[in-house]
């Protein structure tokens, strides 16, 4: 059993957060728009979705990394500037012409169990991704660059390599002759969250450390009792031994009995007398 120690610092909310759901609704898209649509207007929602996700996710890493940097003393004169609001305002009019789509077709033209066809206004779209992707690459490489050797620089490079993934994959599926019967752009978010997850558990990426359940109930000094949905004794912490006696703790024994003689009685108003 795995526990997450502490949450992260306060800067990296809500855009670290927002960055994993974004992931996830690109790939929730990609999955029924590609494999479970059942016609084409469950094709378009799936499609809705995927757009949706990618154009919250660009924001979400791009804010990530103002904050990543600011978080080690690598802020931006102009990092919270109302200017650096001009990309989730710009995402913001893509969402409703990409919703809007229907009625002008600017954007796509979706072909239910094909390739879409791409407008003007998605090489809009796609442009202005790339570049804010390509910024947020900059702004992990820029505190790699300017930090001591160290985890914080482990931490950027990956951040980097995580951002930069998806970009890679994602012009495979547009620019091929024949498009591939999945989005590369899905597998480079996989790959990214993997790279995401190996920080977390590598160099506390995120100020994030796993614990082990048991490490953490040994260090806790009040007693902790951990049960079955019998409530059969599973499992209890250094603390709890210290207060009871051995013989009453052993694994599968009846705790409700056993904590009967130590619990106020509230019709007698008594307690029973302390063994410790």
């Amino acid at each position: 059993f795995f526990v997450v120690a502490r949450r992260p610092p306060s800067l990296l909310w809500p855009a670290l957060p927002s960055t994993f759901v974004a992931a996830a609704l690109f790939a929730a898209g990609d999955l029924l728009a590609s494999h479970l649509a059942w016609s084409s207007s469950a094709h378009w929602l799936g499609l809705e979705i995927l757009y949706a996700g990618l154009l919250l996710l660009t924001v979400s890493w791009w804010t990530l990394g103002l904050r990543f940097s600011e978080m080690h003393g690598q802020a931006l004169s102009w990092g919270r500037s109302p200017w650096v609001r001009i990309p989730a305002i710009w995402n913001g009019l893509l969402c409703l012409a990409l919703v809007t789509n229907p009625w002008h077709g600017f954007f796509v033209e979706p072909h239910w169990g094909w390739r879409s066809d791409f407008h003007w206004l998605w090489y809009v779209h796609a442009a202005s991704s790339y570049a804010l992707s390509f910024a947020t690459v900059a702004l992990f490489l820029r505190v790699a660059l300017r930090v001591p050797k160290g985890s914080v620089r482990s931490q950027s490079l990956l951040l980097a390599v995580a951002t930069a993934t998806p970009l890679l994959g994602n012009p495979f599926y547009v620019f091929m002759a024949e498009a591939p019967p999945f989005d590369p752009t899905s597998l480079g978010l996989c790959i990214s969250c993997a790279l995401f997850a190996a920080g977390i558990y590598r160099e506390q990426l995120f100020s994030l450390s796993p614990v082990a359940l048991a490490d953490l109930m040994e260090q806790e000094a009040d007693a902790i009792l951990l049960l079955d949905r019998n409530c059969r004794l599973l499992h209890a912490n250094p603390a709890a031994h210290r207060i009871f006696s051995a013989p009453e703790l052993v694994v599968g024994s009846d705790v409700v009995s056993l904590l009967a003689t130590w619990l106020r009685d509230p019709a007698a108003g008594q307690q029973a007398p302390s063994r410790a």
